[in-house]
């Protein structure tokens, strides 16, 4: 029989461990340049951006074992994405620069459907009707497809059945990041104000 006190340590374990991924775990915090992105999350951010484009533009070129490496590149990257703005979201303290933050976090956001691209281009042009065949036909279907717009110009053929789960995985992805970075731009907008309040009242209060 489950208990509240095994609900509570079932969350408080989830939360340790998201803190362990966002300090210890990401690829920000690897051993090999650790130090140079120390405080300079954004620098590694933007280097993440230019790597999943020249994943996405280079893809075509690759043997079929670069190709597996770029896409588990781009696996852990997007698996990063999500973790490292929920922990940060949820569980961290308050940024040092809510500024910062709030452009590191909505850059991220866009970088998802970059990442899928990726995962397109590893396809069968085959796969989606017409075809996608070039690395903008496959950005301009993955941010159509991350934003719901679904102008239905591109689409994964029936029997297609790798692009299908793609697509779904990419939309719950999408909707799920959106979701948490709309919480995140909220408390960060909202954090200056109710800590002037507190220390408004400590104020009063001596």
């Amino acid at each position: 029989m489950i208990t509240t006190g095994d609900t509570i340590k079932f969350w408080q374990n989830i939360e340790k461990y998201l803190n362990q991924w966002k300090d210890e775990l990401s690829p920000v915090r690897w051993k090999p340049w650790r130090t140079l992105f120390t405080g300079r999350e954004g620098v590694y951010v933007f280097i993440r951006f230019l790597v999943l484009l020249a994943l996405a533009w280079l893809l075509p070129l690759f043997q079929w074992y670069l190709e597996v490496v770029a896409l588990l590149v781009t696996s852990i990257f997007i698996f990063d994405m999500v973790v490292y703005i929920t922990g940060t979201t949820f569980v961290s303290r308050a940024p040092k620069s809510r500024l910062r933050s709030a452009i590191l976090s909505s850059f991220s956001f866009v970088q998802l459907p970059i990442a899928f691209a990726v995962f397109y281009r590893s396809l069968p042009t085959s796969s989606f009707c017409p075809s996608l065949s070039t690395t903008v036909q496959a950005f301009y279907f993955s941010f159509v497809t991350i934003t719901t717009l679904g102008y239905g110009d591109i689409k994964p053929k029936s029997d297609a059945s790798v692009a299908q789960i793609l697509v779904i995985a990419e939309i719950i992805i999408g909707f799920y990041f959106i979701t948490i970075l709309i919480a995140r731009l909220i408390s960060l907008s909202t954090y200056e104000e109710k800590h002037n309040d507190t220390n408004d009242k400590c104020d009063n209060s001596t």
